[in-house]
């Protein structure tokens, strides 16, 4: 029989009758046996806040005011009240509010007010649990209940601030996010009814709790001390990496400035093992601008923890495709997952992604987009900055993001910090003015030292470069419209020269790539960019590592072109550097690529740099000079491609690192005086353009904007092109149970059994998925909805089939102007000029 205690009452305004607490339910079984009131279920969110802020790090403790548990606990006080009573009882809810969060805020104001307490701005705390916000009422309006609800909601208040505390009684400060992030953590651990089942007595929870967050994760284990530089990566420390240690005694904003091959990932890692062992921080997260080299990257990072804490810690990998990286390595290492649970925790919710709870563990490899989201206004962003809260933040490659994402970074830098976070920059190379944005000012020669060490506080070392990245680079123009560059070419690949050739735009390498195959076919040639198929790129990169990489004893000739994909991925070794004009700072990215590792042998004297220019300094328009860039006055701002252009026309050689910072220096630096008057034009529509960036940027962050989703509205980076995702097929069928679909990754058909999803379909599916601008898709007619593409893919990705010619046709036959090449990948047949607001490198480059 149902106890009377859960079961349905009426609570139409006609008959309102207000219970007992005792009587008010947080959540009820299906059968109503079994439920768990509002003020238990509050109480148990404040026992599981309390052992939470208890495994914070002692400096992020400190930052916690007193009575944020009580606060925890307080807020779900709003589902007193017949709204909500009535939902979960299952009658008419007469017009009452249902959302128990914008009442819990009101009722916490109101407590605030009553009691004279200033400082109410807590209250939205309560309000903010579920991820978003909406302005409440006075806690005594019809729509809530009434005054006789109220009284009741004050006097939940009341009990648990005699179990728990007062309420924060102090301006709310830089961590009112953070303890966003601390109350819907504990309040999706404490409704999991998985953990703590309907029926049993509150107080029987109380001691589980502790070995409930040890199961879900929530641990800091305890670091090796005194490991050396040489235990944890089995090589002696260089200069660099020294200098980056002696200035991590301290939590600080930390600026690693030196050339590609230098060691500054190991330099980061070694400091952050300094903070962590001193007991300044705890945890990691490891923070790269592309899933590629967040892919690289954390295998590192996994074998730097597993010396420090043993080999069962577990390190998680953070992007948008990481369960799909994870698949595909098929590891059989035991990394311990966390459990799913609360009211969060449903089918179809996007708080059940990994990405979004990801941070919350110890330790992290990822994109530092998981990280900027705790910027925006997305749901639940206050969760991301409670789980990097206290850690080491190491931000890769800072040097190669526009002003849209640099904004967003010193927002991110700056909470970091209140966070009781050390962030540990590392850039190839940054400009004074970009270095003074991020609040590191140095003064006097130092700033102007390469490389360089510097601290927010203004301390910094310049240690001497390491003999191995130390080169000199010889700088030739060329064009590839005349003879002479091809059989200049020719000669040095029958020397036994590898050559990397770098284009700025896909359709740019992909028309290099035909004319190199019709004139070079004595040697290999292959292509490399973003548009191959996950599998083909993969299968691509594999063959380049182990053709170009550090390991390759005996190298054949070869030529190699690709995108600005090679800037930051896989690593590569070349004799030669052929290169499109691009901004200073990525022609010294692409050149760290030239004589990157020891060698016997080498089949020229010097390393050296091709520069494609197409004359553009001879220009004498504005409109003549982008015209002679082509698609790469689309791809990078035009003023800085101008700059870059002046300081290299003339130039016979180059010196890393000794003419790394001056280049860079005069490379974005204001209009000169000798300048053509069309170039200041430029400049003005760059700072322009910069301008509407930030102000998008900040926009974003701003409380007023509507709480966007994180996976479909959030903008971690600015593009003015839509883009598409595209599944090419070779066929689909019925079979006997559901479909078959035969793919292109050489492997067998894919079946899938309707109706539920299976994670081998779509980790197969996603193999051959590949992101295109929208404009080549733009004439194909909306498809009928295939329902195993709807189970594993986004609903709006379009599919294509693969026909032995190369070409590309819909489901139902239509044609297209797409065409997919096994050697060179997808492309367009009447593919535009590239069009963008310039300074921002194209997703699809």
């Amino acid at each position: 029989m149902m106890s009377s205690r859960f079961s349905k009452k009426d609570f139409s305004s006609a008959n309102q009758v207000i219970p007992p607490l005792r009587e008010c339910l947080a959540k009820r079984s299906e059968d109503g046996s079994h439920g768990m009131t509002v003020e238990d279920h509050c109480r148990l969110v404040g026992w599981v806040a309390e052992r939470l802020v208890a495994r914070l790090p002692e400096p992020t403790r400190k930052l916690i005011p007193d009575g944020a548990v009580t606060l925890a606990a307080a807020h779900d006080v709003g589902k007193v009240s017949p709204g909500f009573q009535a939902r979960i009882l299952g009658t008419n809810q007469c017009g009452y509010e249902e959302s128990h969060a914008v009442i819990s805020e009101a009722a916490v104001r109101k407590f605030y007010q009553a009691n004279g307490m200033g400082h109410q701005g807590w209250a939205v705390i309560a309000g903010l649990h579920h991820g978003d916000r909406s302005e409440p009422l006075a806690d005594t309006v019809g729509k809530y209940g009434g005054p006789g609800w109220s009284e009741l909601r004050q006097s939940l208040i009341d009990k648990l601030i005699k179990d728990f505390g007062q309420l924060p009684n102090e301006s709310p400060s830089a961590v009112f996010t953070f303890l966003a992030g601390l109350v819907c953590i504990a309040d999706w651990i404490a409704s999991d009814e998985n953990l703590f089942p309907l029926g049993c007595p509150i107080g029987d929870y109380r001691n589980q709790i502790d070995k409930i967050l040890d199961n879900l994760g929530f641990l800091w284990p305890t670091p090796q001390q005194n490991l050396t530089f040489e235990q944890l990566f089995r090589f002696p420390p260089n200069s660099i990496q020294t200098a980056t240690y002696n200035l991590a005694d301290d939590r600080a904003l930390l600026v690693v400035e030196g050339p590609m091959g230098c060691g500054k990932t190991e330099a980061a890692l070694w400091a952050a093992y300094r903070l962590m062992t001193s007991g300044r921080n705890q945890g990691l997260y490891f923070a790269l601008p592309t899933r590629l080299s967040s892919n690289l990257v954390y295998h590192r990072v996994v074998a730097f923890l597993r010396t420090v804490f043993g080999a069962s810690m577990a390190t998680r990998l953070l992007h948008g495709q990481a369960w799909l990286y994870e698949f595909l390595q098929q590891s059989s290492e035991d990394q311990p997952g966390m459990l799913a649970g609360g009211e969060e925790f449903l089918p179809g919710r996007s708080w059940f992604s990994p990405a979004k709870r990801g941070l919350l563990w110890p330790f992290a490899v990822g994109t530092v987009d998981q990280a900027l989201l705790g910027t925006i206004q997305v749901r639940h962003y206050f969760l991301r900055l409670f789980g990097l809260a206290g850690k080491v933040v190491i931000l890769d490659e800072v040097h190669s993001y526009d002003v849209y994402t640099g904004t967003l970074i010193d927002a991110l830098i700056e909470k970091l910090l209140n966070l009781g976070c050390s962030v540990i920059l590392l850039s190839g190379t940054l400009t004074r003015s970009r270095r003074q944005e991020l609040g590191v000012c140095i003064e006097g020669s130092a700033a102007n030292t390469y490389p360089l060490i510097s601290r927010i506080d203004g301390k910094t070392c310049t240690p001497e470069c390491p003999d191995r990245v130390k080169k000199g680079v010889h700088l030739k123009k060329v064009n590839p419209q005349n003879e002479t560059f091809w059989s200049d070419l020719e000669s040095y690949l029958k020397k036994g020269a590898v050559v990397l050739w770098v284009c700025n735009a896909v359709a740019t390498a992909q028309a290099y790539y035909c004319e190199a195959q019709s004139r070079l076919s004595f040697v290999d040639v292959d292509i490399l960019h973003s548009r191959f198929l996950p599998w083909h790129r993969s299968e691509k990169e594999e063959k380049w590592s182990k053709q170009l990489g550090k390991d390759c004893s005996k190298r054949d000739p070869g030529l190699f072109i690709a995108t600005h994909v090679v800037e930051q991925s896989v690593d590569l070794d070349a004799d030669l550097l052929i290169t499109e004009l691009a901004p200073t700072d990525m022609l010294l990215q692409r050149m760290g690529r030239l004589w990157r590792h020891p060698r016997d042998r080498r089949p020229l004297a010097k390393a050296e740099c091709w520069l494609i220019d197409g004359d553009c300094h001879t220009a004498q328009s504005g409109k003549e000079f982008c015209d002679r860039l082509g698609r790469s006055a689309h791809v990078y701002a035009p003023y800085v491609l101008w700059r870059t252009a002046e300081l290299f026309v003339d130039r016979a050689d180059l010196q890393f690192p000794e003419d790394v910072r001056s280049l860079l220096e005069a490379t974005y630096c204001d209009p000169q005086s000798d300048d053509p008057e069309w170039v200041s034009d430029l400049y003005h529509e760059m700072e322009k353009h910069k301008k509407k960036l930030r102000n998008i940027a900040l926009t974003f962050q701003s409380s007023y904007v509507p709480v966007l989703e994180d996976e479909v509205s959030a903008l971690t980076r600015y593009s003015s092109f839509p883009t598409e995702d595209l599944l090419i097929i070779k066929r689909e069928s019925r079979h006997e149970h559901g479909y078959e679909i035969c793919l292109l990754d050489r492997q067998e058909p894919v079946i899938w059994q309707p109706p539920k999803r299976n994670l081998t379909v779509a980790a197969r599916l996603h193999s051959n998925l590949v992101t295109i601008p929208s404009y080549f898709v733009k004439n194909i007619s909306s498809q009928q909805p295939r329902e195993w593409v709807e189970k594993h893919l986004a609903r709006n990705t379009i599919v294509v089939c693969w026909k032995e010619d190369g070409s590309l046709e819909t489901l139902d036959g239509q044609s297209t102007r797409l065409r997919y090449s096994l050697e060179w990948g997808l492309h367009c047949e009447d593919e535009k000029e590239v069009v963008s607001d310039g300074n921002n490198i194209l997703a699809w480059c």
